[in-house]
C-alpha cells in the first residue's frame, strides 16, 4: 500500500500498538493518522504550527501521539479528545529530532542536535530529568526494554547511555565509530543494540560489554533508520540510497543476510515494523508512506534473483546461451538467456557501480568496467576472477568491449582515453592508449575486426585501425551533444551513434557520410544492429525501446514496460529477440516478430490483445490504443506482457488472459450482464 497526502517529505512513521493505525510526520508541518486496512486518513491532519515535524511516536496505550518539531516544541496529542489539541512541551532551544515513549508510557524522552535529552512525565507534562550529554546532529533516542535507561548518539561519534529518572550516565559509552551515527534501536530482550551510520554501515553491539557482534555494509548511502522486529529475529533499515532493506538475524549475528524489500523515489528517512512483525512501513522524501508485506515466516518477501539497483549494461554470448549484466549494486550477474535463471552467484569485487560489461566471442571471459576506475576479468564458467583488478584508467570507465577474435579488450574512460589490452599477454597493446582529449563514453570494435570507434562527451566520433592504432580519419562531429553509444552494422559498412541530443545517426564507415537520423524523445543511451542487418534497436532515457527498419530508417515498434532509463540494448545472435536493461532494476526480453505483428495487425479481439499489448501511463493498451487494463504504479516495472517474453527482476507480475472469465463484446452493457448477478 502507498499512502499519499503529505505535501513535503515524510520524516518519520510509526505503528500504533494494535497496528490498526499509522502515524506520520512531515516537513509540511503536519502529523497524519492513517487506517492501515484502508489507507485512508482517520482524522484531519494534526498541525502544531511549529514548522517541520521530524519524529513521531505513539504511546504504548495508543491514546496519544507525540511529535518533535523544527521550532523546538514537543507536541503531545490525546487522540480521544474532541477537538484534538496538542499539549505543547517547551524547553529545547533548537530542533527536536527525536521523541520516544518509555515502554510503560509514563515518560516521554525528546532530544535535538547539540541539545540535552529531556525526560517528561506524561501525566503532568513536568520535566523529570535532563541528561548531561550532547546529541549528534541527526539524533536518535531509544529506550531499553526495561525502561531503566536510554541510548542516544552523541556528537563525538559515541553511543551513550543514561538513566531515565536521573539523567546520569549508565554503562560505558560505545566507541570506535569513524562516522556519524544516525539511528539506534534496542532488541526486544535488550541483549543487542543496532546502530546505523553515515557511511551506510550497520553495527550490532552488546550494550553492556561494548563488543561488536556484527558489522553489515550493504547500503550504498547513509542509514537513516534501523529498527528491530518485535521478535528480535530480524532488522529493517532505511537509507538515503532510496531502499528499505530487511536483515535476517535468525542464523546468528556472525552471518547476517539481507534483501531489499522496498524502494522509494527519494531518500527513505524512516522504516519500522508493525506490532506483529508482518509489515514494514517506510517514510520518504518522495512524500509517501509505503507499507511492505514481509510475512510472518519471511517466505513471502524473498525476491526473485535480480539486481538490487539500476542495471547499467547487458551482453550476450555468441551462441545466445549466456546473458551477462552489470549494475549500480556493484555486481556482475550471469543468467541463462533462455530461462532468465541465474547460472552463477553474483560476481562481486568492484567497489562502485559497474557501468559496462562484455563477454568474449569464445565465451570464456567476462569483462567489467566500473566507477572505481578498474577493469575486471572473470571466468565465465566459474565466476572466479582471473586476475587482480586492472588499474587501466585514472577515472571512471564507461564502456568495455572485446574484439571479435577475443584477443583485445578496449575500455573508454572519463580520463579522455581508449585503452587497448592484449588479453592473452595480459598487458596493454603496444599502440595503447588512444587519446581523445575529452571524456569517452562509448567504444566498439567493427565485426570484421578492422576498426575501433569511440564517441566522446562533445559529440565527436573517433575511428582507429585495429592493427596499428592509427587514426583512420580526423575525429568528426556527429552530434551536438555527448555520444552515449556507438556500434556497427553486421557488415561493418556503417557506424551507429546515439546521443544526448535524442538522435541516432547512421554513418558510412569509409566516407563518414551521414545516411539516416532516427529520433527519441530523450537521450539515446544504447543502440545495436541485428545480425542480419535488417533492424536497429535503441534504448532511451524516455523509458522506451524502439525497433527500426535499418533499410528505410522507419520505426515499426515501440516497446513499453521499463519504468526508467533504458541503459543498454542488444539483439540475440539469431535476431529473434532483443534484450534491454534499465534503471528500474529490470532486464527484459522482447520478441521481435510479436512486436512486428502486433503493430501491423489491428484486428485482435480484446482477449487476444490483453496478452499481446504494450503498456503506457499505466494502461495496458489494445492494438488501436483502447484502454484494456489499468496497472497500479507499484506493479508497472514488474509487469510482463507481450511482446515482452521474460523479465529478470526481483519481482514479476504476469498478466494472462482467461476466456472463461474475461468477457468481450461490442456492447459494454452485454458484457456487464454476463458477469453481474441479476
Amino acid at each position: 500500500m502507498t499512502l499519499t497526502g503529505h505535501e513535503l517529505g515524510v520524516n518519520s512513521v510509526v505503528y500504533s500498538p494494535n497496528a490498526r493505525l499509522i502515524g506520520s510526520g512531515s516537513t509540511d508541518g503536519s502529523v497524519r493518522i492513517w487506517d492501515t486496512r484502508t489507507g485512508e486518513e482517520t482524522i484531519s491532519p494534526l498541525c502544531s504550527g511549529d514548522d517541520a515535524v521530524y519524529s513521531v511516536a505513539f504511546s504504548p496505550s495508543g491514546k496519544n501521539i507525540a511529535a518533535g518539531t523544527h521550532k523546538g516544541i514537543v507536541c503531545n496529542w490525546n487522540l480521544g479528545e474532541i477537538p484534538v489539541v496538542p499539549r505543547r512541551l517547551s524547553g529545547h532551544s533548537g530542533v527536536v529530532r527525536s521523541v520516544v515513549f518509555s515502554p510503560d508510557g509514563t515518560i516521554l524522552a525528546s532530544g535535538g542536535p547539540n541539545e540535552n535529552v529531556r525526560f517528561w512525565i506524561t501525566d503532568t507534562d513536568q520535566l523529570q530529568a535532563v541528561s548531561s550529554g550532547y546529541m549528534a546532529e541527526l539524533c536518535s533516542i531509544t529506550f531499553s526494554p526495561d525502561g531503566w535507561s536510554i541510548a542516544f548518539n552523541a556528537n563525538d561519534n559515541t553511543i551513550r547511555f543514561c538513566q531515565v529518572h536521573t539523567g546520569n550516565y549508565a554503562y560505558q559509552p560505545l566507541r570506535g565509530h569513524k562516522s556519524l551515527i544516525y539511528s539506534l534501536s534496542f532488541s526486544p530482550d535488550g541483549g543487542m543494540l543496532a546502530s546505523g551510520h553515515f557511511n551506510g554501515e550497520i553495527r550490532l553491539w552488546n550494550p553492556k560489554t561494548g563488543d561488536i557482534l556484527a558489522t553489515m555494509l550493504r547500503h550504498s548511502s547513509s542509514i537513516a533508520s534501523v529498527q528491530f522486529s518485535p521478535d528480535g529475529h530480524s532488522l529493517v533499515s532505511a537509507s538515503l540510497d532510496t531502499t528499505v532493506r530487511f536483515w535476517n538475524l535468525q542464523n546468528g549475528t556472525a552471518d547476517v543476510s539481507s534483501i531489499v524489500i522496498g524502494r522509494h523515489k527519494g531518500w527513505v528517512n524512516f522504516a519500522t515494523f508493525s506490532t506483529n512483525g508482518d509489515y514494514v512501513a517506510s517514510a520518504s522524501d518522495d512524500c509517501t508512506i509505503q507499507i511492505w508485506d514481509v510475512g510472518s515466516g519471511q517466505t513471502g518477501i524473498q525476491p526473485l534473483p535480480g539486481h538490487e539497483d539500476e542495471v547499467r549494461s547487458v551482453a550476450l554470448s555468441s551462441d545466445g546461451a549466456v546473458l551477462v549484466s552489470s549494475s549500480s549494486d556493484n555486481s556482475v550477474r550471469v543468467w541463462d538467456a533462455r530461462t532468465g535463471e541465474p547460472t552463477l552467484h553474483p560476481l562481486r569485487g568492484h567497489r562502485s557501480a559497474v557501468l559496462s560489461v562484455a563477454i568474449s566471442s569464445d565465451g570464456r571471459l567476462i569483462a567489467s568496467a566500473s566507477q572505481d576506475c578498474t577493469l575486471r576479468l572473470w571466468d565465465a564458467r566459474t565466476g572466479d576472477a582471473t586476475q587482480e583488478p586492472i588499474q587501466a584508467h585514472e577515472n571512471w570507465i564507461y564502456a568495455v568491449a572485446f574484439s571479435p577474435d577475443a584477443r583485445l579488450l578496449a575500455s573508454a574512460s572519463e580520463d579522455g582515453s581508449v585503452r587497448i589490452r592484449d588479453v592473452p599477454v595480459g598487458q596493454q597493446a603496444s599502440f595503447s592508449p588512444l587519446n581523445c582529449g575529452k571524456a569517452v563514453l562509448a567504444v566498439a570494435f567493427s565485426p570484421d575486426n578492422h576498426f575501433i570507434t569511440a564517441g566522446d562527451i562533445y559529440g565527436f566520433i573517433h575511428i582507429w585501425q585495429v592493427a596499428s592504432g592509427e587514426l583512420v580519419c580526423e575525429p568528426f562531429q556527429a552530434h551536438d551533444k555527448a555520444i552515449n553509444t556507438v556500434g556497427f552494422t553486421s557488415d561493418s559498412t556503417r557506424i551507429l551513434s546515439g546521443s544526448d541530443d535524442a538522435t541516432i545517426r547512421i554513418w558510412d564507415t569509409s566516407t563518414r557520410r551521414h545516411i539516416f537520423v532516427l529520433g527519441h524523445a530523450d537521450s539515446v543511451l544504447s543502440v545495436a544492429c541485428s545480425p542480419d542487418g535488417r533492424f536497429i534497436v535503441s534504448g532511451s532515457a524516455d523509458n522506451i525501446v524502439r525497433l527500426w527498419n535499418a533499410t528505410v530508417g522507419e520505426s515499426f515498434a515501440l516497446l513499453y514496460g521499463h519504468g526508467n532509463n533504458v541503459n543498454s540494448v542488444a539483439f540475440t545472435p539469431d535476431g529473434r529477440s532483443v534484450i534491454s536493461c534499465s534503471s528500474d532494476q529490470t532486464i527484459r526480453v522482447w520478441d521481435v516478430e510479436i512486436a512486428r505483428s502486433t503493430s501491423s495487425n489491428p484486428g485482435f479481439s480484446p482477449i487476444e490483445a490483453l496478452s499481446s499489448a504494450g503498456i503506457i501511463n499505466g494502461w495496458v493498451l489494445g492494438p488501436s490504443g483502447e484502454l484494456l487494463l489499468w496497472v497500479p504504479p507499484d506493479y508497472r516495472t514488474s509487469l510482463h506482457v507481450a511482446p515482452c517474453t521474460n523479465v529478470i527482476a526481483q519481482h514479476r507480475v504476469v498478466i494472462k488472459e482467461d476466456s472463461n472469465s474475461l468477457q468481450s463484446g461490442e456492447s459494454w452493457t452485454s458484457c456487464w450482464g454476463k458477469v453481474m448477478p441479476t
